[in-house]
């Protein structure tokens, strides 16, 4: 699978979602409605990873749990990629 997109629906309002595979970078894309305490999760395990978000690095805006990278994020639109180096 190389490509996927939805909307999910919430007590808040519909969340458009989209992720795109290009060799080793996942690109996604969410729309995250205004109220709640919104969480993004990726996988890192115990390898090395690069993650942006809008552009930016994320290390500085992010915690690590166990193997997830959890970053929280604000109401609007966000685009970002992440990347495994195993």
């Amino acid at each position: 699978m190389t490509a996927a997109a939805g909307t999910v629906v919430t007590e808040f309002g519909v969340v458009p979602v989209s992720w795109t595979r290009a060799g080793a970078q996942w690109n996604f894309a969410v729309e995250v409605p205004a109220g709640p305490t919104t969480r993004l999760r990726l996988p890192v395990g115990p390898g090395r990873y690069s993650a942006t978000l809008d552009g930016r690095p994320v290390e500085s805006r992010t915690r690590l749990d166990g193997r997830w990278l959890e970053i929280k994020l604000p109401a609007g639109r966000h685009a970002g990629s992440w990347s495994s180096a195993g």
